[in-house]
């Protein structure tokens, strides 16, 4: 009989242990079920953003002619008239090189005053991992088979940056109480 005992008081703990393990099972499958559901729910949150993503209004650059004080010749310089804490400031661009220009030139060609400019943030890694956010400034421009065209901008000077950067938050921020 003492066998038979044995075999009882050890059918009980394996059973025991056989409803630990599939309560065990089954939290983990409640976990998994959860975090299944998390992510779903992180990815309609991701959507639900792109969203509502702050549409701001176009902001166009202009070219203006002015004479070089130094050789008297007349050149084109482009710029964005921007609010800069409530008077207007004027952003001054550049091409990115020398030819630049003259596809600027053609963009303008044509009778046209104004042309779209269009930003992004972009970010870049170094091999450490540091990450370096910069904007990209391009204008933009239909030709008649519309066809769109893209050249890329800088900023002339530092403080033409700085003050870009800050037309732009002023742009999302107002475009943000607009919607609220």
């Amino acid at each position: 009989m003492a066998k038979n005992e044995m075999s009882v008081v050890e059918e009980a703990k394996a059973e025991q242990n056989a409803s630990v393990q599939t309560e065990s099972v089954s939290q983990i499958m409640k976990a998994i079920e959860a975090t299944e559901a998390l992510a779903a729910m992180d990815g309609t949150e991701n959507a639900a953003d792109e969203e509502k993503k702050i549409e701001i209004p176009k902001i166009y650059v202009v070219r203006r002619r002015y004479t070089n004080k130094s050789d008297g010749k007349q050149y084109w310089e482009y710029i964005l008239p921007a609010v800069f804490r409530g008077s207007i400031s004027e952003v001054h661009f550049k091409a990115s090189d020398r030819s630049g220009y003259e596809a600027l030139e053609k963009l303008f060609s044509d009778g046209v005053k104004k042309v779209e400019l269009q930003f992004r943030e972009e970010r870049q890694t170094d091999d450490y991992g540091g990450v370096r956010k910069y904007m990209v400034y391009e204008v933009v421009a239909k030709d008649e088979t519309g066809f769109e065209w893209r050249f890329p901008l800088k900023t002339q000077r530092q403080s033409d940056k700085a003050v870009m950067e800050n037309y732009i938050r002023l742009l999302r921020f107002e475009a943000e109480k607009a919607r609220a």
